[in-house]
């Protein structure tokens, strides 16, 4: 809503609107473990107190961080202890890139998923 109806064109087709907005809406979403390609846009969108997980400006982040963000979104063996570890209470994650780490979340009873389009499923930290 904020870029005039000429200039739309300037988002990509491929940037996360929907997801964004959701993203925006959420409360609760404070601290969210992102598809890497979706994290400018996430920046530049979501409010200050929502921190994201990792951008496309990888050359600011510690090599352990993105070893991390890797195996989350391999689903590793230690993903869900990973996501503990960085107090992850959001996962925005991409249909494309994360389809391992996908069907682990979805199984695992410490999540809920809250929103899902073509491009990818948010869920939420179950309160336990």
């Amino acid at each position: 809503p904020l870029v005039p109806k000429a200039k739309r064109d300037l988002i990509a087709s491929n940037t996360p609107v929907e997801l964004t907005d959701e993203l925006v809406k959420c409360s609760t979403c404070q601290k969210v473990f992102n598809n890497f390609a979706w994290g400018s846009y996430f920046m530049w969108a979501l409010h200050d107190n929502q921190k994201i997980f990792l951008s496309p400006w990888l050359s600011v982040f510690p090599k352990n961080i993105l070893s991390d963000y890797l195996a989350v979104s391999r689903g590793d063996a230690l993903w869900g202890e990973l996501l503990d570890k960085y107090k992850v209470d959001t996962l925005a994650i991409s249909k494309e890139e994360q389809k391992l780490l996908l069907p682990l979340v979805e199984k695992s009873k410490l999540w809920k998923k809250v929103f899902e389009n073509h491009e990818g499923v948010i869920f939420t930290r179950n309160e336990i």
